[in-house]
């Protein structure tokens, strides 16, 4: 925690010192640090007014139907410089992938990779109902089928959902991401230690006043990550997760969001014992500030009992709870934070750093090198040499820690070009 304490005050001397020397830029220099920073081009999810208000960039009419489309997406090329012999992974840097010196796996020495993995496209489909209901359906894949080996590249589903007025239906970002809040990295995974991701799901979402909306609905826990601890049976749910939000709109496009969840952790014991459930709940703040219209500070941070699937970093560390030797399952508390910047140096030239802390609940009943935390920090430059092609280079650290207090650190740099369509 002292870590992060420290970056927040380096954030406020960026700041100071960001107000007094980028004021001068030009007032278009806002929209190259609103609009380039972003890095992966995550469209908004919009429902009601705001889909007929919005102004629908690149679409073109399909004749005599009343429909627009957009065909949208880009091309990412990585270079990829590992150092550590980070685990499992050669497309994208996780806490938990990190090796520790003592654990019983093998030792993997530094390597390289390239690869177009994140490469994405998507259709962004637009009419109106016979009632005058906007509607959208928008598609979009890309090349992260982690499911096949490291260099087979098959589509994978990002989003697939349909809009009709305020309701949304399908697979999206969920209710409680934040995505200004998402660090800009060139890394796939964007900081790790972070709140959010995408699920099925229906919501409701809708404007209070001009600067507060609201969304609520029902989603799919789709990780309940339970550590079984040597019984039968597995994670599985049998009812879904409820998840609201609050969001305010801040000067120059900033935002905040408070939002919270409250689900069902279960293990089926598959007639071997007997079955277990309990209840979990997770609560996020996140948001982005604008400093000056030239540089942001954001922040991501959430704490829950039975969260750990909720936060990027520990799905697949078995962080949600534990099973006593009883067969009772003992949910775990987990939090992160993650503070970030972005700065707009020159018209074209964009640097943005990050420092991220993860940490899950100490257990008895975990094995001594199970994963217990970590940290992670990315600071990036990207140069546009167009307004669609950019070009970028990223130094990346992470660290993990064991359940037995052992840790371990990694280092890798990134070179990426990116051409967005």
């Amino acid at each position: 925690m002292k870590y992060t304490i420290f970056f927040f005050v380096c954030l406020l001397g960026i700041a100071q010192l960001s107000a007094q020397d980028q004021d001068s830029l030009k007032t278009k220099n806002q929209q190259v640090l609103s609009d380039r920073a972003e890095l992966r081009d995550n469209l908004t999810i919009l429902t009601g007014q705001d889909l007929i208000d919005d102004s629908f960039p690149r679409s073109f009419p399909i004749f005599g139907t009343g429909v627009r489309m957009s065909f949208y997406g880009y091309l990412k090329l990585d270079y990829l410089q590992d150092f550590n012999g980070i685990r499992n992974d050669r497309f994208q840097t996780q806490i938990q992938n990190v090796p520790v010196e003592g654990d019983g796996l093998p030792v993997e020495s530094g390597y390289n990779n390239l690869s177009t993995r994140e490469s994405r496209f998507g259709f962004d489909v637009r009419t109106k109902s016979p009632k005058g209901k906007p509607i959208r359906v928008l598609l979009e894949m890309d090349f992260y089928n982690t499911s096949d080996g490291p260099f087979n590249q098959k589509p994978r589903l990002r989003h697939f959902y349909v809009t009709y007025g305020k309701w949304l239906a399908g697979r999206t970002w969920d209710i409680l991401t934040e995505l200004k809040s998402v660090p800009a990295t060139l890394d796939f995974g964007a900081g790790d230690a972070l709140a959010g991701g995408r699920r099925a799901q229906i919501r409701y979402q809708d404007k209070i006043s001009e600067n507060y909306s609201f969304a609520a609905g029902l989603e799919m826990n789709e990780f309940m990550d339970l550590d079984g601890n040597g019984f039968a049976g597995k994670g599985s749910s049998s009812l879904p997760m409820l998840s609201a939000r609050i969001s305010r709109n801040l000067a120059r496009g900033g935002i905040i969001t408070f939002g919270g969840r409250i689900y069902q952790v279960r293990w089926d014991g598959q007639d071997q014992i007997p079955n277990d459930a309990k209840a979990a709940y997770g609560v996020v703040l996140a948001g982005r500030y604008y400093v000056t219209k030239n540089s942001y500070v954001i922040l991501n941070g959430s704490y829950g009992d039975g969260w750990g699937s909720s936060i990027v970093s520990q799905i697949g560390t078995n962080s949600t709870g534990v099973l006593n030797p009883n067969g009772k399952i003992e949910t775990l508390a987990s939090t992160n934070l993650i503070g970030g910047f972005g700065i707009s140096l020159t018209e074209k030239l964009i640097t943005n750093g990050l420092i991220g802390y993860s940490n899950l609940e100490k257990s008895q009943w975990k094995d001594d090198n199970a994963f217990k935390g970590g940290l992670t920090s990315n600071w990036n430059f990207t140069y546009f040499i167009e307004p669609n092609l950019m070009l970028g280079t990223e130094v990346i650290y992470a660290q993990r820690e064991n359940q037995n207090g052992n840790t371990g650190d990694a280092w890798r740099w990134l070179t990426s070009i990116k051409y967005s369509f």
